[in-house]
């Protein structure tokens, strides 16, 4: 009786100690154990978290932090730190610094990201995961959508920034405003390029403008819908994003 009372209470007390997914806890835990991420102020960073869908008690953590070492680092890229953690052991299994990977200066502005755990099967028996940024500058937003893989105890990162979201509008007053937007989705191809399935981008662009109707009431009305897709290889490094895909159109900017 002894001995299970034993037992029940250092099985208990294990369940207290581990943390929950992506409880506030965890995070913590985390931030004070990475590179550059010495401060708590929410002012100074992003973070996002989710559990691994195929690694039991591990969550994915990413924290896209400020460069403050910096002068100027209000108007500086984002530098991120990603990590694996065991939430039984508060082990962190994988870790990985990227200096100034997220974009933030001389242009939109960082607000915000995302740990995507889509079905990203890129090659067999391997899943990717995603990271994606949300940038925004008032009169146009986007969002950037990075894949990265775990091998050997560390994460390789497969394909970098490539825009899933674009909008930009002209913000004119008086009814006659005019929009661009291009929403991109990510899918993956059979065909295999240097043991890495192709990735399959379906964008559909809508452009839409303000008209005044026979009330006097002003509606944003579709004018033209198209859809484009790009196919991006793997170059035995990373997936190459095609130039045409990265120089897009803005129209009304």
């Amino acid at each position: 009786m002894l001995a299970r009372t034993l037992f029940l209470i250092i099985v208990f007390g294990y369940a207290l100690s581990a943390f929950s997914a992506c409880d506030p806890a965890l995070i913590a835990h985390v931030s004070r154990h990475l590179v550059h991420v010495e401060f708590e102020d929410s002012d100074f960073k992003y973070v996002a978290c989710k559990p691994h869908p195929d690694i039991k008690n591990a969550s994915i953590v990413a924290i896209a932090s400020k460069q403050l070492s910096l002068p100027s680092a209000d108007d500086e890229n984002y530098n991120l730190n990603i990590a694996l953690v065991d939430t039984n052991s508060e082990k962190i299994l994988v870790h990985k610094f990227y200096e100034a990977k997220l974009p933030n200066g001389g242009g939109p502005r960082l607000t915000g990201i995302e740990v995507d755990t889509a079905k990203y099967f890129v090659s067999p028996g391997s899943r990717a995961f995603g990271i994606r940024a949300n940038l925004s500058m008032g009169f146009t937003s986007s969002q950037e959508l990075s894949l990265f893989l775990i091998r050997d105890k560390h994460f390789e990162e497969i394909l970098s920034g490539a825009e899933m979201q674009i909008f930009f509008t002209n913000r004119w007053p008086s009814c006659k405003e005019k929009n661009r937007e291009a929403k991109r989705t990510l899918g993956i191809d059979k065909n295999l390029t240097d043991g890495f399935y192709d990735l399959l981008v379906t964008e559909r662009l809508t452009d839409s403008e303000e008209h005044t109707d026979r009330s006097g009431d002003c509606n944003l009305v579709v004018t033209n819908v198209e859809t484009k897709k790009y196919r991006l290889k793997y170059d035995g490094t990373r997936y190459v994003i095609p130039n045409e895909m990265r120089q897009f159109d803005c129209k009304v900017c």
